[in-house]
């Protein structure tokens, strides 16, 4: 089976909580998005777990709400589909950095 893998965006700083928006102007089927999340904790809120920084991953289709969910929703839906964990890497403790991977599947 071929695989192809593309880069759609590459890494960006958020800065202060708040929304981010990408445009996905793809004409080939998608099978998979993942999101990588990257952080250096800077609060003891922060070491809790990964994915509960990720308030909401929303996939839109004009007027159509396809994917809604936190992190933590996210990482047990991706559980639930692909039967292993999504990524999360690094120590979860103040002045560290960790990674985190979400993902989105589709069919």
């Amino acid at each position: 089976m071929n695989y192809r893998y593309a880069n759609i965006l590459p890494e960006y700083t958020l800065g202060t909580p708040g929304t981010y928006t990408i445009e996905l102007n793809v004409r080939d089927p998608i099978s998979r998005l993942e999101l990588g999340y990257k952080v250096d904790m800077k609060d003891p809120e922060m070491a809790a777990a990964l994915a509960a920084n990720i308030t909401k991953i929303e996939l839109v289709d004009g007027s159509d709400v396809l994917h809604s969910l936190n992190g933590r929703q996210n990482q047990a839906l991706v559980l639930y589909d692909r039967r292993c964990p999504t990524l999360n890497n690094g120590y979860l403790a103040v002045g560290e950095s960790a990674y985190a991977t979400m993902g989105i599947d589709f069919g």
